[in-house]
């Protein structure tokens, strides 16, 4: 049922790892230096990221950019600069596209870093959800829609670039919603095309709401900037108080403080009077959690289909890389080029070979592995059982040998989460929520034997939100040296 999404390279299945890029800069003579495009490209690729998507609310970018991505083997899905609108098709406008969309597949078709073409950023969905009041001349907007980017771009895509695929929107169900005359009924389906997800109102740590979707093209969540890249853009005054009105004046998503305070509280302790500061540092871990969680979702259920057809995701870009300006935005790179407790995150969960514990809804615990990697190997997991009051583990689980299969993912532990606890321990407490409260697993994955090569990064399983654990105790740290390699 339903229809696949992916990019196959060389004959192999590739799982797109990455974000989406916005313009570097607001003023078109800073946006293509090329010291920053090759920044922040490079730090995408050290954070194993293979696919960017270049979105259309933006700017076609410059040369140096597609052959930095030539040389670090960075896919680009290239979106026509449309996005986020109802755009006119009478005759006059469409000259004009046609000489941009044919100017500029000339000048880029000859990298090979571009795998995809794309007609806009959200109009199908748009005009689908009434977005901008088009429902009641619904016929009008919908033929205007497909004479701009089916019968004046998609005809210039097939006559100048016969080498690449052309997506008419993102998010699409691709085939199907050509089928229903380009714009379906529901452009959000799992069981086609691309999905763009953002849900601020639940818990960013819980993947229960996450779409079962064959490509998720966009999802993220907010966090402010480093602390110093808000004083290099604000005056002091402005950073006494959280949300100061300069702060606001940056906040661009409506309620967005709301959400941001909302998936702190709900997360993590916050001290009696925070300040700006803390404000940066909370956001940014609950952030950096989020996107972990949801990108090993993905990456997770590459191989899993449900019996409706949803599933076999293969692609998973995170909005957004990079920032126009210092504000709170969805960004793993700031402004001022500082990476974000996000990208930091993102060299663990982008790592070529992941494991992925989950404490599921119905009470069991899932440990998932994950590969990129274009061979077979064996390996050993590992789980160590802590408690919040001491950092030496209560119990060790060490799996017998595994043989984690190239290129793909799969279940390796599907058992009851208290049960397997109680087996392991009689330390974490009498009943569930003091098993929940006071315990945590840490994961790694091991080659052959746990004397040789770590095979992936260490992943934790907090069954509690950290704000209701017990028996923390606050650590003794000691900064003696920071260094930047």
């Amino acid at each position: 049922m339903g229809l696949s999404f992916y990019f196959k390279i060389n004959g192999v299945a590739i799982f797109s790892k990455g974000s989406n890029y916005i313009p570097a800069n607001i003023f078109p003579e800073k946006m293509n230096n090329k010291d920053v495009i090759n920044y922040l490209l490079t730090s995408a690729k050290k954070v194993h990221m293979n696919t960017i998507r270049i979105w259309g609310g933006g700017v076609y970018e410059s040369d140096d950019f597609y052959k930095i991505c030539d040389k670090l083997g960075i896919m680009i899905w290239q979106d026509m600069m449309f996005a986020c609108n109802m755009y006119p098709a009478n005759e006059q406008f469409l000259e004009t596209v046609r000489i941009e969309i044919k100017q500029q597949i000339r000048r880029l078709q000859h990298h090979p870093s571009i795998v995809l073409w794309a007609g806009n950023n959200e109009n199908e969905a748009a005009l689908r959800g009434n977005w901008y009041g088009t429902r009641n001349n619904f016929s009008f907007f919908a033929s205007d829609y497909i004479a701009l980017y089916v019968n004046t771009i998609k005809k210039i895509v097939s006559e100048e670039d016969k080498s690449r695929y052309y997506l008419v929107s993102s998010p699409t169900n691709g085939l199907k919603s050509e089928e229903e005359n380009y714009i379906a009924e529901n452009p959000y389906s799992g069981l086609y095309g691309d999905v763009h997800y953002y849900n601020y109102e639940v818990n960013s740590w819980s993947s229960i709401f996450f779409p079962w979707t064959r490509f998720a093209s966009e999802y993220g969540l907010q966090s402010l900037p480093a602390y110093q890249t808000l004083q290099n853009a604000l005056d002091e005054n402005d950073l006494i108080n959280f949300p100061s009105p300069a702060l606001i004046h940056r906040q661009h998503l409506p309620l967005g403080y709301g959400f941001m305070l909302y998936q702190i509280e709900s997360n993590l302790p916050v001290p009696l009077k925070p300040t700006v500061s803390d404000y940066v540092y909370l956001s940014q871990i609950v952030q950096a959690r989020a996107m972990r969680i949801q990108t090993e979702w993905y990456r997770k259920h590459r191989n899993t289909l449900l019996k409706d057809g949803r599933g076999l995701t293969m692609g998973a870009l995170y909005w957004q890389l990079n920032d126009v300006w210092q504000a709170p935005t969805w960004s793993s790179i700031d402004y001022d080029q500082r990476w974000k407790m996000l990208h930091y995150s993102a060299i663990d969960f982008f790592s070529p070979i992941i494991v992925v514990p989950e404490l599921e809804i119905s009470n069991n615990l899932t440990i998932y592995l994950v590969s990129d990697m274009l061979v077979d190997s064996e390996v050993i997991c590992k789980i160590e059982i802590y408690s919040w009051e001491s950092n030496i583990p209560l119990a060790t689980y060490i799996s017998d040998t595994i043989l984690l299969k190239k290129n793909g993912a799969q279940l390796i532990m599907n058992k009851n989460y208290f049960n397997w606890l109680k087996s392991m321990t009689d330390k974490c407490g009498l009943n569930i929520t003091q098993q929940i409260q006071s315990c945590f697993l840490h994961t790694k994955l091991y080659y052959n034997n746990l004397n040789t090569t770590e095979a992936s990064p260490s992943n934790y399983l907090f069954p509690s939100s950290l704000n209701k654990i017990i028996g923390y105790k606050s650590p003794n740290i000691l900064v003696s040296k920071i260094w930047q390699e």
